[in-house]
């Protein structure tokens, strides 16, 4: 079965908004998890600790993110008790946030995050990572999606589930809801023994919307002009 049709990829201009929840204790319990099972594969000694949220437990942060093809992205995102405004244009970048305006302009191969949208863009980066146990079709804001049962799929070397930490690292199971006609993900779950600890949900979705210059740019975000 044909997960993500190469049809969902035909999209041109996407605009998201939700939700990314955490349950902060169980979040950390599957974190440690897998820093010990990697320690106990690998010579690696030290890995740097996730750090416990500041927030009350099982608090929603919201999100919003513009995507225009081929190469335009402006996501808004909390983090810590402020929010985070990024535009990417390629592989450059521009970002505000209470300390200030920042850009990889001088410094090309400077990375920066883009919050959770990260998660839901390119689901067959995930599913390569995933062992598919159960597929059905579902609706999901009233479209038509794909629900996706999986669990990591690591061989019995070590290899670290870190490369899903967008969607949560160190669970043992997921569930995926695929947008039919975008191919993309509209809610993640990541679980440890049942219980769910990350939920990344979208709540607002339109596809192919007119989206204007003044999204991506850069001087309106140096200058204060975009919504923080």
């Amino acid at each position: 079965m044909e997960l993500i049709p190469a049809a969902a990829q035909t999209w041109r201009t996407l605009r998201l908004a939700g939700y990314d929840w955490r349950d902060e204790e169980t979040l950390l319990r599957a974190w440690e998890r897998e820093v010990a099972r990697v320690r106990r594969h690998s010579s690696i000694t030290q890995l740097v600790a996730i750090k416990e949220g500041d927030s009350e437990a099982d608090a929603r942060e919201m999100w919003r993110a513009w995507i225009a093809r081929p190469d335009r992205l402006r996501a808004e995102f909390r983090v810590g008790d402020g929010t985070v405004t990024v535009i990417f244009a390629g592989d450059r970048w521009w970002s505000r946030s209470p300390q200030g305006f920042l850009s990889n302009d001088r410094e090309p191969s400077a990375w920066h995050g883009m919050g959770p949208a990260e998660a839901l863009l390119d689901p067959g980066r995930h599913l390569a990572r995933l062992r598919v146990i159960t597929t059905s079709p579902t609706t999901y804001l009233a479209r038509p999606a794909s629900l996706i049962s999986a669990e990591p799929n690591l061989s019995d070397d070590g290899e670290s589930s870190f490369a899903l930490h967008p969607l949560g690292a160190g669970a043992d199971g997921y569930g995926l809801v695929v947008d039919d006609e975008s191919g993309v993900l509209l809610r993640t779950e990541a679980r440890l023994e049942g219980a769910p600890f990350r939920v990344i949900a979208v709540e607002e979705m339109a596809v192919d919307v007119p989206l204007t210059p003044e999204t991506f740019d850069p001087e309106r975000l140096r200058a204060g002009l975009m919504d923080l």
